[in-house]
Parts: C-alpha cells; sequence; structure tokens
C-alpha cells in the first residue's frame, strides 16, 4: 500500500521524505506551532489530499482526555521535538537542560480510529515522546500490521528496551535495525529505490531517515540486535545523557561536542558519541 504514517511530524523533515517519493502521508503532530509551520510548509500537499495531518496528541492507556476530548500536552520551548503528554517526560528534559515548558490542551486522538479511516500503512514511523508503545500496542486491533515500523529505542532501561523488541515481536516482526539516528544524514538513497520512487531528497540530522527496504543496514534477528543493543548500552552508561558526565551542564555540553572534538584531534569519527538509536523492524509477511 502507497501509505505512510507519520507519527510525530515535528518539523515536517520525515514527511517532506514520504512525500517526495512518492507516497500518501497520513502525519500525526500535538504542538500547535509545529502545526502551523505544518501547514504553511506544506499547503500545496495538503490541498491535494497528499498528505493529512491529524491535529492532536495520542494518549497512552494511564491517560483520560476530558469530556470535551482534550488532554493536557506540554510543549517543550528549548526543544520542540520533546513536547510530549506525559509529566515524567517533562522532568526527565529538565535534567538535561530543558525546563521551559508550556503546558496546553490539545485534541486527543485515537490512532485505532485513524487507521479504520485511512487504512493500514506500509510503514509506520512512531515517534512521540513515551507514548511509542503505545501505538505499537494498538496495532494489535488489527488482523493486518504494516511492513515496517520504526521506533525510537528506549535509552535508560535495558528492560524497558527488551520489552519494546517482545512487544514488536509479539506482533509478528522477525526481522530488526538498531539504526543511529546522529548520522542518518550520512544516509544515500539507493538508486533506484526500493521504497517508493528516487528522490534525491537530502536526508537532514534529526529526521528518521530511510526506512523498510531503502535502509542500508543488515537485518538481525530479535537476538542479534538484542546483543548490539548491549554493547550501545555500556556507551550510554558511560557517555550517555544519564550518565555522570550527562548530569552536569559543562559534561553535557562535551557530550554533544565529542565528536567534533575528537575530529579537531585527527580522529575519524564516523558516527556521534554515544548517539541514540531507532528501532526498525520488518514484519514476517513483508515483501
Amino acid at each position: 500500500m502507497n501509505l505512510v504514517f507519520d507519527i510525530g511530524m515535528k518539523d515536517g523533515e520525515d514527511s517532506a521524505l514520504y512525500l517526495a517519493k512518492g507516497f500518501q502521508v497520513v502525519a500525526f503532530e500535538a504542538d500547535p506551532a509545529l502545526i502551523q509551520q505544518a501547514h504553511l510548509r506544506f499547503d500545496k500537499e495538503i490541498r491535494s489530499g497528499r498528505l493529512h495531518l491529524v491535529e492532536g496528541a495520542i494518549v497512552p492507556e494511564s491517560l483520560r482526555a476530558s469530556a470535551d476530548g482534550k488532554v493536557r500536552f506540554y510543549r517543550n520551548l528549548g526543544n520542540p521535538d520533546w513536547g510530549t503528554v506525559l509529566e515524567e517526560w517533562t522532568l526527565r528534559n529538565q535534567v538535561l537542560g530543558f525546563s521551559r515548558i508550556e503546558e496546553v490542551e490539545v485534541d486527543a486522538v485515537d490512532l485505532a480510529e485513524q487507521i479504520r479511516k485511512f487504512g493500514m500503512p506500509h510503514y509506520m514511523k512512531i515517534d512521540i515522546e513515551g507514548v511509542d508503545l503505545d501505538c505499537l500496542n494498538t496495532l494489535a486491533q488489527f488482523e493486518q500490521r504494516p511492513a515496517y515500523v520504526s521506533i525510537e529505542s528506549e535509552k535508560q532501561s535495558f528492560p524497558a528496551l527488551e520489552a519494546e523488541l517482545d512487544a514488536l515481536a509479539g506482533l509478528g516482526y522477525r526481522s530488526f535495525q538498531a539504526v543511529q539516528q546522529g548520522s542518518v544524514h550520512r544516509q544515500r538513497e539507493p538508486r533506484p529505490a526500493r521504497e517508493g520512487e528516487y528522490s534525491g531528497h537530502a536526508i537532514q540530522l534529526g529526521s528518521s531517515g530511510l526506512f523498510g527496504k531503502d535502509l542500508p543496514g543488515e537485518w538481525r534477528t530479535r537476538d542479534e540486535v538484542l546483543r548490539q543493543y548491549r554493547r550501545i548500552f555500556r556507551g550510554y552508561r558511560l557517555l550517555g545523557d544519564y550518565s555522570f558526565l550527562g548530569s552536569h551542564d559543562f559534561g553535557r555540553w562535551l557530550l554533544r561536542n565529542a565528536s567534533a572534538l575528537l575530529e579537531r584531534c585527527g580522529f575519524d569519527v564516523p558516527r556521534p558519541v554515544p548517539g541514540w538509536y531507532d528501532t526498525h523492524a520488518r514484519h514476517v509477511d513483508a515483501v
């Protein structure tokens, strides 16, 4: 099916790639300011029906919308990508130095209802702070599943990361890639493209990057990618956001600039240190 769900549209870079590759896109965004930007950037695509913008926040089972269908959303004014409906995630962001929060009310969105409305997508990108797993659990209501999905992987708790992989496996996903997100701007779209049309679109830092058959890496089994994540978590513990360095202002600055500093010292750094990862998953029925 020629359909992609962009759940967590943010600045629209992912949707721009999917549209450039010829896909129909349903994009979900809760932040009113980002929604306004999307209407300006994608006015032509929205009017033509190639892009449907779903405005509001997908709500986890632990939260309930108000009687008028509204939910509290915490806009992160320092880093708009980190807006969330979960208050505990705002506390996490404050630890990382992003403490400017604005509370707004937005519409609550039922993901299952949107799937029934638009159909099951070929690929579902999920990146909504703290609610990725709830989106995956919604797929259990349907017999058909996306051929490919991606989520922002857990960084703090290894058991929580295992639970993400277990949820994907329970939905029929058998092949996985851990994709370093800090280096997606180095990805190059294959030509001819294996997903949609060749676009020549430049992958931007901060976007989710390529997906599905276009991914350049090796697909692994659950056990293989779990071993890879064990190595990744060792890096998180030493140099990650929640390490000793990551808990101090100077340490956070050093971590953000570690790759550039190493390169200035003459080291070849192919990816950020320690970076952050998305988990991409391929369904057993994907062709």
